[in-house]
């Protein structure tokens, strides 16, 4: 008799025990980045972690998260994941090159998906596209010198037609030139 009662119980213990250790589904996500907005052009990428709860808010464990973005705006490697004990894993975001808008990153663990917005902003200036200040000025007078800076930069469609050249003005007060210095040499004292 008592063998019948712990063979029962054996076979009790075997079908609670796998239901109770199953993986709940997944019922929440959070994404966040490392940081605010790249720049097209720029050698960052972005780390993009993700952090996986269940329906109850607890951290899931050895869950798959597959992300995706719009090639346009750059890619994400490793695409997929897998989140650790405390229910998080982290992927990279690099950016393509002088594209600029914002990456719409997407990550997916089951049915359950979240969006991260991550802005990538004109890349620096790659050549002064204009230069425009009087060549003269006496000692004492105001000047302006106006410089205009630029590098193509694509939008999603194609370049950005008749897109304003960007451009610096600033007014300076000319000096005497130091001794060192001659006319005709256009450099900075010091």
């Amino acid at each position: 008799m008592n063998f019948t009662k712990v063979f029962l119980l054996a076979i009790l213990l075997g079908l609670i025990v796998p239901a109770a250790s199953a993986t709940a589904p997944p019922g929440r996500i959070t994404l966040s980045s490392d940081l605010g907005w790249l720049a097209a052009g720029g050698a960052d990428s972005a780390e993009i972690t993700v952090q996986v709860f269940d329906g109850s808010g607890m951290p899931l464990d050895n869950c798959t998260v597959a992300f995706e973005v719009d090639p346009v705006f750059g890619r994400i490697s490793p695409a997929t994941v897998t989140t650790g004990a405390s229910g998080t894993a982290a992927t990279s975001f690099i950016p393509p090159g002088r594209t600029s808008g914002v990456a719409m990153i997407t990550a997916r663990a089951g049915t359950v998906e979240e969006t991260l917005s991550l802005p990538i902003d004109h890349g620096p200036a790659g050549r002064v596209t204009y230069l425009d200040y009087e060549f003269e000025v006496a000692a004492g007078d105001v000047t302006v010198i106006t410089v205009g800076a630029g590098r193509p930069v694509r939008q999603p469609g194609g370049r950005y037609p008749g897109a304003p050249r960007p451009s610096v003005s600033a007014s300076v007060r000319s000096t005497t030139m130091p001794s060192s210095s001659t006319m005709g040499e256009r450099r900075c004292p010091g």
